[in-house]
């Protein structure tokens, strides 16, 4: 099932949050068949990749996936996430620590 919503986060040397967000949205209350998580690693070279990979591999049952996109700059990594992305609607996250639980509630 094509999930509704894409959710694009645009990463670059952000290993201080990226667990925390990711932590938040795996606790959103829209149903996983809703939604997609995509992290564009956009060349990383802290430890954001390692700290994606191990949250992917201790939650296998989330729709979230990494990408990675060489050519740095947040309009490649949008790129990229747009051309990933398998929802009917695009949503960019900032990184953020977290999400509110129900930000997605209304959709």
């Amino acid at each position: 099932m094509t999930p509704y919503l894409s959710v694009v986060i645009c990463t670059y040397n952000r290993d201080r949050f990226i667990v925390a967000c990711l932590q938040s949205l795996a606790v959103q209350t829209l149903p996983d068949k809703k939604f997609e998580v995509i992290v564009v690693n956009n060349n990383c070279t802290d430890n954001t990749e390692s700290l994606v990979q191990d949250f992917l591999q201790r939650h296998p049952e989330r729709p979230f996936r990494m990408v990675f996109e060489a050519n740095k700059g947040l309009s490649h990594a949008r790129n990229r996430g747009i051309a990933e992305a398998e929802g009917e609607v695009i949503l960019y996250l900032m990184m953020t620590p977290s999400a509110s639980r129900t930000c997605w509630k209304p959709i």
